[in-house]
């Protein structure tokens, strides 16, 4: 059984368990978003705690640890993806929502890193998304999106389907691919 064509959402069912939030809380995230009416840390955290199934959620910037989805810490340091997807990897997480703003320190260590892992990227940076994060993307066998952190209502709509996913409520019928 090949998963390869599978949306993340169809992948996620199959596992029947929640994906982790993975949230960039490297320095880079006190930006503002665009339109430039919020730091794109703030709009992450109205986004974040208005959501009611979130499962585990981590924060990372030079380091990866959990946090609670109301006290999201504030931005400092650098963006290594490969020290948070090692980190998840140690407890057993293997499903991953990772909220990005891009820049990462570690691309290398970080495509290495991502094997074994089911990964939905979200981008909410400035411009395109980077080439490396469409890289990590194929990687992990899956894709990356372009996000507006301003447009919170369809953004929360997306996390909860995609965290809601692994439920086995049978009025979540038929699949959806983000």
């Amino acid at each position: 059984f090949n998963i390869q064509g599978l949306s993340l959402v169809e992948r996620l069912k199959l596992q029947k368990n929640t994906p982790a939030l993975l949230l960039d809380t490297s320095g880079s995230m006190i930006g503002y978003g665009e339109g430039g009416e919020k730091r794109r840390i703030d709009s992450l955290r109205d986004i974040v705690s208005s959501l009611t199934n979130t499962g585990k959620v981590f924060s990372f910037n030079d380091i990866c640890y959990p946090c609670l989805k109301d006290a999201i810490p504030d931005p400092t340091g650098n963006t290594y993806l490969s020290i948070a997807f090692e980190k998840l990897k140690q407890q057993g997480i293997k499903s991953i929502i990772l909220i990005t703003d891009g820049e990462a320190n570690d691309k290398p260590q970080a495509l290495a890193s991502v094997e074994d892992l089911q990964l939905q990227i979200l981008y909410v940076g400035p411009g395109d998304t980077p080439d490396f994060l469409k890289q990590l993307a194929a990687k992990a066998g899956t894709i990356c999106t372009k996000e507006n952190l301003n447009m919170q209502k369809e953004l929360t709509a997306k996390i909860t389907l995609l965290l809601n996913a692994g439920d086995t409520n049978p009025r979540q019928g038929g699949s959806i691919c983000l």
